[in-house]
């Protein structure tokens, strides 16, 4: 009966040793793929960093001049109520492109922590270091800026809003 056990023991270690090897290869897979993620974002970038700053300036002017265009008519009128519709269709496109940026953003963010909940306790040190640079590679967030000064998050849409309503009561300040 005691010779049996170390057989037992064998057996554990190489169930052990395939889950390690599975591990380590899955950990590869999700490396190469992170990185072509990483690779795919630096060219969105770069096609459109520049795109979306002149986009962004574009949409600030334009509301800007909607506003002091709607402070000047009458609520009832017609042209009030395109000058309304005008400002959301440009409300909307700028902020598909902060909504989209904010979630890719968010989305790097917990690539960190889907790592970590990985079944690591029981794996071999050398996993675990994979695991561990792999963590610190992915510590650093991705985002789209706005012409590589920030980020396209749902804060800076806020900014946005917060410069055009500013610039609108300036130019209100101004007439009067």
């Amino acid at each position: 009966m005691l010779n049996i056990s170390p057989h037992y023991n064998i057996l554990h270690d190489r169930h052990n040793l395939k889950l390690d090897k599975a591990m380590k290869r899955e950990m590869r897979k999700c490396s190469q793929y992170y990185q072509m993620i990483i690779r795919l974002a630096q060219e969105v970038e770069s096609s459109f960093t520049h795109i979306i700053l002149v986009q962004v300036l574009i949409v600030i002017f334009i509301m800007v001049s909607c506003l002091y265009m709607m402070s000047s008519l009458v609520i009832t009128s017609g042209n009030f109520f395109a000058e309304v519709n005008f400002v959301i269709a440009i409300l909307i496109q700028i902020t598909v492109y902060c909504w989209f940026g904010n979630e890719m953003t968010l989305a790097s963010a917990d690539i960190c922590a889907g790592i970590y909940d990985n079944n690591w306790l029981s794996a071999s040190e050398g996993f675990k270091r994979t695991m561990l640079i792999q963590m610190i590679r992915s510590n650093r967030m991705t985002y789209i800026t706005i012409g590589k000064f920030s980020p396209v998050t749902l804060l800076t849409l806020a900014s946005i809003l917060r410069g055009s309503y500013s610039y609108f009561a300036l130019l209100t300040n101004l007439k009067q």
